[in-house]
């Protein structure tokens, strides 16, 4: 009888425990589902722009508000250019593009440019950026050949912002 009893006690102090231990465990699961994580990249052009935050630092690891060849980017449109040409480009990520006009012409060369929403790295949301995404231009340039090929990006950020 005695076991018994002992066993009833146990059981009671383990569903006293079991309670507080759950909801304890549960708490910062709750918390961050309250806050809400910014938008996946819609695109893989997002994803090889790779504006990377910096581990343990205050920034990205390419500089905003700033245009900067982006080699990884290139990479990655160059194999769709390769492939399918300008139309390519057009079709599948929504470039815009045109002639490039120098001098001397050159009919084979293209300026082409988009500009989608560029997700913030959960880290600067949580830093207290106001926003959570902000524009991304990229430019490429194209021609007069298939090796003649560049992309640029610039990440507009509003100037409040202390993180570059």
């Amino acid at each position: 009888m005695h076991s018994w009893i002992s066993a009833m006690l146990l059981k009671q102090r383990h569903a006293f425990w079991s309670a507080p231990l759950a909801l304890a465990l549960a708490l910062p699961l709750l918390t961050t589902a309250c806050i809400p994580a910014p938008p996946p990249p819609e695109y893989d052009v997002q994803i090889a722009a790779g504006y990377d935050w910096i581990i343990g630092g205050q920034g990205y690891t390419k500089p905003v508000n700033a245009w900067v060849r982006n080699r990884a980017l290139e990479k990655f449109l160059k194999k769709a250019y390769t492939t399918g040409g300008v139309d390519s480009l057009k079709s599948k990520y929504g470039f815009e593009c045109g002639s490039l006009a120098i001098v001397p012409p050159c009919d084979a060369c293209q300026v082409c440019r988009m500009t989608l929403q560029m997700p913030l790295d959960s880290r600067e949301v949580k830093a207290g950026a106001r926003y959570r995404v902000a524009p991304l231009i990229i430019q490429l340039w194209i021609g007069p050949d298939a090796e003649t090929f560049g992309a640029m990006t610039y990440w507009e950020r509003p100037l409040s912002t202390n993180h570059q």
